[in-house]
């Protein structure tokens, strides 16, 4: 984002946010494209990823593919 200020979203009933084209943009992410989503000190973040780590069996790698 070029303009470096805070970005507010609601998340909704089913727990979805949206994520803004400028931000998918300036990520790289695009429609269909697998997200990697992880918690670390109470954040969530969000990354594309071009391929699922080999060897991850869990429940999320298996739907997402």
């Amino acid at each position: 984002m070029s303009s470096g200020k805070p970005m507010y979203k609601l998340v909704d009933g089913k727990g979805r946010v949206l994520i803004p084209k400028e931000l998918r943009t300036a990520a790289g992410m695009d429609y269909g494209d697998i997200v990697r989503l992880g918690v670390t000190n109470g954040r969530v973040s969000v990354r594309k990823v071009d391929i699922i780590e080999v060897g991850d069996q869990s429940q999320e790698a298996v739907e997402a593919y």
